[in-house]
């Protein structure tokens, strides 16, 4: 019985110490948080926030705002924030507010500090070395300009007077607006929380003035704004055309920014990027003199008549010529070339597997001719294709001869350039070279914004800059530019590639098999090979010799699948390695910018506006 009134009695100790420790932990909380039921400073209360606002003949506004504060702690006085600069529909405004002075209610001048402050101008009022406690008075006195809209219904001030952003109570707030240059026809007012249309306020209006009262307290996130609508026909002086066209230009200066890295490289593309030609109309030959000029932007020359190899290109250098790009069918043609010149030849090899299921691969075999006329990357194709061996297999090159793809790139197109001179740079390099430069020139921008503070209320600039990078990077790819003499090689080029594909070719030469067999890698690299084949099929022409294994009536069907395993082979890398470089797999504040009045008004919208505290 003792041992369970001992255990009644702990019991009881243990639930009194536990509720004085709940207790003290809600004082503290309370305690540390200081501020009221409201989320309001519990340091000072703005007793009475009273606007005077003067719409004066040039559109300037001159305010004059009476604020009573009640301090409740120590304290050296009060913070103002004033707006200046605004966002509507993507769009900057920035007014221009001047501090005039701070000064009591006897007219004693009041120390004060002005700095911008996100977007704003803040005010800070009073004496860093003394304290003051209960009631003090200040009349804060600026000027705005560039805050009166002029509409097509008439000018209009759209004003927020207090601002929501203060963390104390305002228990009284009014507003007296004075227009002696334009008579007041309509006015409305909001008060409440900001961003809704309740109308907890009153008014009234004359001709030249219009009163205006909250009738609730306002403080953290609760706001009066008041709009004055003022008669067509009116004395005001709004600025020019011309003055309002520069003031939006400046004002959005962050827009003329993000399309700086657009406008500098379409320059350069005008500069670098366009190709050169002969000013002579003849395609075929190098004129003595060389006089040369721009390709014009919308220039449409003829079409030249190509029916043959073209003169010292081979398949791949056509390839490059007709579209500026690098293909691995370009690759495939140049193969399909060293067989056709007979340092090796195709033979196709069908083997039946499980369910008598037949696979078909291609070897390549070595001949004993010497590699002493080839060009250095022909070289380099054939000596990579076979290494030490005299025969090899397409399926035996996976996995193994993507190795050897960048610098068999690297070579073709310095050979174009070099050699060749028909580009004038390696279309690589130039292209990596200005994508980076495209990229340094966005981020220049970027870093300009956004260091500016300009992005921090308009996201706009920074959003066009993202925006116009596309067409940054589009121009970037389109810099390589072909000389003269490539100009001429190019429309070459695209000549023969149209007539192949119309098989204009047949009337000519129809009954030359070699004249076929030398454009048939032509024909692979121009991307017209499978018209080619039909057409040799249609009239009987027999497969070129170095095609092993092959008839005409399949010979279309081969080759297609000789290119396709020839292209697996060459850029097949095993799982997580890179194929090694650029080759093209195609298979060929507060205010919204509107009025105050139709629908467009609500609570903290307008100008003026921000907020404060104490310090």
């Amino acid at each position: 019985m003792a041992k369970r009134v001992g255990e009644f009695g702990i019991n009881i100790l243990v639930r009194y110490v536990m509720k004085r420790i709940l207790v003290m932990l809600v004082a503290m909380v309370f305690l540390a948080t200081a501020k009221n039921v409201n989320g309001q400073s519990s340091t000072y209360v703005i007793e009475s926030f009273e606007s005077r606002i003067v719409l004066n003949q040039d559109t300037s506004l001159s305010v004059e705002e009476k604020i009573e504060v009640n301090f409740l702690v120590e304290s050296h006085g009060i913070i103002r924030v004033i707006p200046y600069s605004y966002v509507a529909k993507g769009k900057t405004l920035n007014t221009e507010v001047k501090i005039l002075g701070v000064k009591d209610e006897n007219g004693n001048p009041i120390t004060y500090t002005t700095q911008n402050f996100k977007q704003s101008k803040k005010i800070k009022i009073g004496d860093a070395d003394k304290t003051i406690r209960g009631e003090k008075k200040y009349v804060i006195k600026y000027e705005v300009r560039d805050a009166v809209m002029d509409y097509d219904q008439g000018p209009e001030i759209y004003w927020n007077v207090a601002g929501a952003e203060w963390d104390a109570a305002i228990e009284k707030t009014s507003a007296e607006v004075i227009s002696e240059w334009a008579e007041i026809v309509k006015i409305d007012c909001f008060s409440g929380i900001v961003g809704t249309s309740e109308k907890d306020c009153n008014m009234s209006q004359e001709k030249t003035q219009a009163t205006f009262l909250a009738n609730n307290s306002l403080g953290q996130g609760r706001d009066l704004t008041v709009v004055v609508g003022l008669d067509k026909t009116n004395k005001l002086v709004f600025p020019s055309s011309t003055e309002r066209i520069v003031k939006t230009i400046w004002d959005n200066w962050g827009y003329l920014l993000a399309i700086m890295p657009l406008l500098f490289m379409i320059w350069a593309w005008l500069r670098w990027g366009r190709d050169k030609r002969f000013k002579s109309a003849n395609v075929f030959y190098k004129p003595e003199g060389k006089s040369e000029r721009k390709v014009g932007l919308f220039e449409r020359p003829h079409l030249p008549m190509v029916y043959g190899p073209i003169n010292g290109l081979s398949p791949v250098e056509v390839g490059v010529m007709v579209d500026e790009k690098l293909d691995i069918e370009d690759v495939v043609a140049e193969i399909v070339e060293m067989a056709r010149l007979g340092y090796f030849k195709i033979e196709k090899i069908e083997k039946k597997g499980f369910l008598g299921i037949k696979s078909t691969d291609y070897e390549l075999i070595r001949s004993e001719k010497g590699l002493g006329e080839l060009r250095d990357y022909q070289k380099f194709l054939v000596e990579k294709l076979f290494g030490e061996k005299k025969e090899v297999k397409i399926s035996e090159l996976k996995n193994k001869f993507y190795k050897h793809l960048a610098d068999l790139r690297s070579k073709i197109l310095d050979y174009l350039t070099i050699t060749q001179k028909a580009l004038t740079g390696n279309i690589d390099k130039v292209r990596g070279k200005w994508v980076g430069i495209g990229l340094m020139a966005g981020g220049l921008a970027a870093v300009g914004l956004v260091a500016s503070g300009t992005t921090e209320f308009n996201p706009g600039p920074l959003i066009l800059l993202g925006v116009l990078s596309v067409p940054v990077l589009i121009l970037a790819y389109y810099m390589p530019a072909k000389t003269a003499w490539g100009y001429s090689l190019h429309r070459q080029a695209v000549g023969l590639r149209w007539y192949l594909k119309k098989g204009k070719w047949r009337e000519e030469i129809m009954e030359k098999n070699l004249f076929l067999e030398e454009m048939l890698p032509l024909a692979i690299s121009l991307g017209v090979v499978d018209k080619l084949a039909k057409d040799m099929a249609d009239i009987g022409v027999e497969p070129p010799k170095y095609f092993g294994n092959t008839t005409g009536s399949v010979f279309a069907h081969d080759l297609g699948l000789f290119s396709s395993s020839m292209k697996s082979g060459i850029i097949s890398a095993p799982s997580g390695q890179s194929r090694s470089g650029g080759w093209s797999y195609t298979g060929r504040s507060s205010w919204s910018g509107g009025s105050g009045f139709s629908g467009g008004g609500s609570s903290g919208g307008g100008f003026g506006g921000g907020g404060g505290g104490s310090w």
